[in-house]
């Protein structure tokens, strides 16, 4: 978690305490070289006139900072006459990253598309791994913006079409194309929380004589990270509801539950506990399944195939600098190795222990100009390595 860093000094403070009638005449944004002002402005809900409020401005700088555009914000009040001028200094992220997706192949991602807070993705699927093939075909382009253009609406479009996929598990094997369109619009209720509502539509083709069509509904209800009172701690969630419509029967429901803890220093204790419930016949394309990159690791992907699912993760880390000491700051630490036990239930016919399936791993996170590479190794079933990138 990166600590905001904050210039709401003493003397700032003081004066508000005396002065907390004066208003805000006027906005200096300095140091976004890429992002829009007005961008800025609208994250920080900026109207002219405005009452100076300390809690107001805390406010504005969490919103900035959590948007992912910035790695730092300061902030200061000038005293013009009997008004003040309110001059917000950034520092902006590299936006600019590589994406290396087993699934989607290889591209690049734009997090602050044109200077307007708005994140594209492109990819271009061309290999497969097991068996190794390569191929021509395969696309992926997204568009999506947590708060588009600094307002609290949310949007996402998104187009795949995807060639050669590959279905593996213990009851069958083959390749598909999947041609997948998604379009969706959200809302920030507030600096945290929000919804998200989606429409998906696929085309599956498995051969020529076999194919078929998807269509379904989704919303998204969550808290992003939320700072608790001892500044040591967050916690977040997110509860996806998916429904198959015109003729596609099928619900899904899942529910992502994250606490995090610094102990000492920079050494942090990470907390997850994560639920999936499928319901009717879902297509393939849509189940929830554990055994991905982000579920229970060290068994086949898509081994399991069961109503209920639950998993339960923890994660301990120590950043560590370039020496390979323990770092005193996020700013500082460029390696954190990770101690990642997992325990996952599954909903059989009867409970036993078949019910518990249990893993271990290791892994490191490396932080980069280009963004967090996490890879790590797993023992469940079987050894696995995974790579993400965030």
């Amino acid at each position: 978690m990166k600590k905001i860093i904050s210039s709401l000094t003493l003397i700032l403070i003081l004066s508000l305490s005396v002065f907390a009638t004066n208003r805000i005449v006027n906005v200096q944004i300095q140091g976004n070289t890429f992002t829009k002002k007005f961008v800025i402005l609208n994250l920080m809900s900026y109207k002219k006139g405005m009452k100076v409020n300390v809690d107001e401005l805390a406010k504005a700088q969490n919103i900035l900072m959590s948007s992912g555009l910035f790695s730092n914000v300061y902030m200061n009040l000038e005293a013009t006459n009997d008004d003040y001028v309110l001059v917000v200094s950034v520092e902006e992220k590299n936006h600019i990253s590589p994406i290396v997706d087993l699934v989607k192949g290889v591209g690049i991602k734009e997090s602050d598309l044109f200077g307007l807070g708005v994140q594209g993705e492109a990819s271009i699927r061309f290999f497969n791994l097991s068996p190794f093939e390569i191929f021509a075909g395969g696309y992926s382009l997204d568009l999506s913006s947590q708060r588009a253009f600094g307002t609290p609406f949310s949007f996402e479009i998104a187009l795949s079409n995807l060639k050669k996929m590959q279905w593996i598990t213990s009851q069958s094997k083959f390749q598909y194309d999947l041609a997948r369109k998604t379009v969706g619009a959200g809302y920030v209720l507030s600096g945290n929380s929000g919804f998200m509502a989606n429409y998906i539509h696929e085309n599956v083709s498995i051969s020529a004589s076999e194919q078929f069509a998807v269509d379904a509904v989704s919303l998204d209800i969550y808290d992003r990270p939320i700072q608790m009172q001892n500044k040591r701690t967050y916690a977040w969630w997110n509860l996806h509801l998916e429904k198959g419509i015109n003729g596609t029967k099928y619900s899904v429901f899942t529910l992502d539950g994250n606490l995090y803890h610094r102990m000492i220093g920079q050494v942090y204790y990470q907390a997850r506990l994560y639920g999936v419930l499928n319901l009717g016949n879902a297509p393939f394309t849509r189940k929830i399944y554990f055994g991905d990159t982000y579920n229970l690791k060290g068994y086949d992907t898509k081994e399991f195939d069961l109503p209920f699912m639950l998993l339960f993760e923890t994660r301990i880390g120590v950043p560590l600098t370039s020496s390979f000491e323990i770092s005193k700051s996020p700013e500082l630490s460029l390696y954190t190795p990770e101690l990642i036990p997992q325990i996952a239930f599954m909903n059989y016919k009867n409970i036993s222990l078949e019910s518990f399936k249990a893993s271990i791993g290791l892994g490191v996170k490396i932080n980069s100009p280009f963004g967090v590479f996490e890879p790590e190794i797993f023992f469940g079933k079987e050894l696995g390595f995974y790579l993400e990138m965030k």
